[in-house]
């Protein structure tokens, strides 16, 4: 491992649990009023496009993480479409 992939590293590392706060808070409360649909679907382009990326640089490490950061987020929009 390079020092350069550190960065990298802690990135991807934060960004798997960066949706799962709002995505607890939207199954406790129910409370979708404050979610933007138009930023989740922004989200949700900006993930397939990282996951697109990385599959065809082979960055597997990136497609997963972003796999998973479409799928908590792509939740986030079907709370917000069955709580509004």
């Amino acid at each position: 491992m390079e020092s350069k992939d550190y960065p990298l590293i802690a990135a991807l590392a934060i960004s798997v649990g960066y949706n799962l706060p709002q995505l607890y808070k939207v199954v406790k409360t129910k409370d979708v009023a404050a979610l933007s649909t138009y930023t989740m679907v922004m989200r949700l382009i900006t993930q397939c496009c990282w996951v697109a990326y990385a599959a065809l640089d082979e960055e597997y490490w990136i497609m997963a993480v972003s796999s998973q950061n479409l799928v908590t987020e792509s939740l986030l929009l079907i709370l917000k479409c069955k709580y509004s």
